[in-house]
């Protein structure tokens, strides 16, 4: 079993991935301009509401462990506040007071003058501060657009990426934040609404082949020097994933191959040619950058799962048997592609039981590849 990438980006973008899985696989991906923009949230610290109407109520997010001064439209005696745990508050002059946040939450507060006259009422939010992550993603992420907002003590992360690739990487730091930091409780967690511009789409051509290892060893050719004297190296210890019963006797090689002179291409249409190696199956598959894409050729065989003990009744179910082939295909920077690829095979085996019920004998190989911009 043979395996061939090659990646080219145009100018559209599109970026093109091919492998040879006991074949050749070919990857296009499509890029779509999506557009949004946010606005993060203002924080108060100084809040002048001399010129409020009385009973007039406004709506105030304080940061957690921060404070707001509130400079009122009157003279207050008294003031309470909804759940004094949230926010704690203080007058300090006649129309000057102090809001403390002290725990994440949602409470309200109410000023009164000397004649019990409600004077001011606020809905109070105290939320974490994300400055600390905005200002990890700014250097991070340079230019990023990226907003961060927060919910109680959760972190929500929101905006525009440039790519996948910004995207994962903005959550993965979060995480990290939230983990670390000591403002955060052990139950918080980051919610990802991020939008990813250029949204990806990669279209998988496979290729597979069938070929017998003998055949290779009498004609002298060495797939081993091939794939060595290019770029990458995937050998799969040499036991052919795809070599079973199911697809050759003989046994098979699996590699991934980049080489500027010599190409695998050429010399699988050769060996077709004279009948050789004989081509499997050629399916496209397409799949979104960070999606997964599957193939599977073979088919079913049914087995007595269970014997009800009252009737004697054998209740089947169904196994799955042949070839398998995994792709995570995820577009990168400057038009790279990296690319997860899992291969198995599996075949129907003999029982070692009294009563016979059939094995499933399973080969499989996983690797991880990225391609540059033109490679192969």
């Amino acid at each position: 079993m043979f395996m061939n990438f090659n990646s080219t980006f145009l100018a559209r973008p599109i970026a093109k991935a091919g492998v040879l899985l006991a074949g050749l696989l070919t990857a296009t991906t499509l890029a779509i301009t999506l557009q949004a923009a946010t606005a993060p949230p203002a924080q108060a610290t100084d809040l002048d509401v001399s010129a409020v109407e009385e009973n007039d109520g406004r709506f105030v997010r304080i940061g957690l462990n921060k404070s707001v001064v509130v400079r009122l439209p009157a003279d207050a005696r008294d003031v309470i506040v909804g759940n004094p745990e949230i926010v704690d508050a203080v007058v300090r002059t006649k129309n000057t007071a102090y809001l403390f946040a002290r725990k994440a939450g949602q409470t309200n507060v109410f000023f009164f003058d000397a004649n019990g006259q409600q004077i001011l009422n606020l809905d109070l939010e105290v939320a974490l501060d994300t400055t600390a992550i905005k200002k990890l993603l700014q250097r991070s992420l340079p230019g990023t657009r990226i907003t961060v907002d927060t919910v109680n003590s959760n972190v929500i992360l929101g905006g525009m990426a440039k790519n996948q690739l910004e995207a994962k990487t903005a959550v993965d730091l979060a995480n990290q934040f939230v983990t670390s930091s000591s403002l955060f409780q052990s139950g918080s967690t980051v919610i990802n609404t991020i939008k990813v511009a250029g949204e990806d789409q990669v279209m998988l051509k496979v290729k597979v082949v069938e070929i017998q290892r003998e055949v290779l060893k009498q004609f002298g050719i060495n797939f081993q020097a091939l794939v060595n004297a290019g770029n990458f190296a995937f050998n799969l210890s040499n036991v052919n994933p795809f070599a079973s019963d199911l697809l050759s006797p003989g046994g098979g090689y699996g590699g991934a191959f980049s080489n500027g002179n010599v190409s695998i291409d050429g010399v699988i249409r050769a060996m077709e040619s004279d009948g050789m190696l004989r081509t499997l199956a050629e399916p496209n598959l397409t799949a979104q950058t960070g999606g997964d894409a599957q193939f599977r050729a073979g088919g079913e065989f049914p087995y007595c799962a269970s014997i009800d003990p009252d009737t004697g009744v054998c209740s089947w179910e169904f196994k799955e048997f042949g070839v398998s082939v995994d792709f995570t295909p995820t577009v990168l920077d400057e038009g790279r592609i990296n690319l997860k690829i899992k291969t198995e095979v599996s075949e129907l085996g003999q029982s070692s039981t009294v009563v016979a019920v059939p094995t499933i004998n399973k080969r499989g190989a996983q690797t991880t590849l990225e391609l540059p911009s033109g490679g192969s």
